[in-house]
């Protein structure tokens, strides 16, 4: 047999698992029980000796070693031993018949006082599980299977920008306030300064009634009629499809208005 292997040395790894396979044409002339092992280090994989047997070594096992032990062992003796402590005395005496000797063991079989330790947990299960709570935690998944039904619903002429506005009109969705337009429109108007909103329609802004906004004047400006003539077309002849985007913003679902068609 060949020397045991050599400590393994740092910095030296396995690409897999290390597989030794036995073969043996020999069998028939041995008599009696035989079981043969492969050693690694403090590692020994022991089998009943047969004409063919693979043997499998992890790479912590084997590290940098180059050489393992082979050896051959013959059964010269067996006995039975009851295991079960509720039934076996708490000390026996077996005995074995060895050659022209016999051997003589004090056998003591009980429960354990330590309590059962859970087999710790492999690392990539760990791994697992925080991708699943990061997935679940921003609704990842969600988000890229309604983001893919919109692109197979809708199949424009360029997917991928069609995909990431999606997923950017997710995003917005979501941070967006639960309370609705109310709640919404309390934290970005209320106390929004006035002339910067109005600016954009080429007004002024003019103190009035929180109350009695119908009292408010018809502000002029960029489209001649003001914000009636803004809406109008901006907004009257929007698509269907554009409105329920636009009331999803605010959380609530667009329906239209009695007589009004849908577009």
């Amino acid at each position: 047999s060949h020397p045991q292997f050599s400590s393994p040395r740092s910095g030296c790894s396995r690409p897999g698992m290390v597989e030794v396979k036995l073969d043996t044409a020999d069998l028939e002339k041995l008599s009696g029980d035989h079981y043969v092992s492969v050693r690694v280090g403090e590692a020994q994989k022991l089998a009943k000796l047969t004409p063919s047997r693979m043997y499998k070594f992890s790479p912590a096992t084997v590290g940098s070693r180059k050489y393992g032990k082979i050896e051959v062992f013959r059964r010269v003796a067996s006995t039975v031993l009851c295991i079960d402590p509720t039934a076996a005395a708490p000390t026996s005496v077996v005995e074995l018949d060895v050659g022209d000797m016999r051997l003589r063991f004090d056998a003591a079989v009980g429960f354990t006082d330590r309590p059962l330790q859970p087999p710790p947990e492999v690392p990539h299960k760990l791994k697992k599980a925080a991708a699943n709570d990061y997935l679940q935690r921003h609704r990842l998944e969600a988000k890229l299977s309604e983001a893919m039904s919109a692109v197979l619903r809708e199949r424009p002429a360029d997917p991928v920008a069609f995909l990431a506005q999606q997923l950017s009109s997710s995003a917005m969705k979501s941070d967006a306030p639960s309370g609705g337009f109310a709640e919404y429109y309390s934290k970005h108007f209320r106390h929004t300064q006035p002339a910067s909103l109005y600016k954009g329609f080429g007004a002024r802004a003019v103190q009035s009634s929180a109350r009695d906004l119908s009292a408010a004047p018809v502000r002029t400006g960029a489209f001649g009629e003001g914000f009636p003539t803004y809406y109008r077309k901006h907004f009257a002849e929007m698509a269907d499809t554009s409105r329920v985007k636009l009331y999803e913003r605010f959380g609530v679902a667009w329906q239209p208005a009695a007589g009004e068609a849908r577009k």
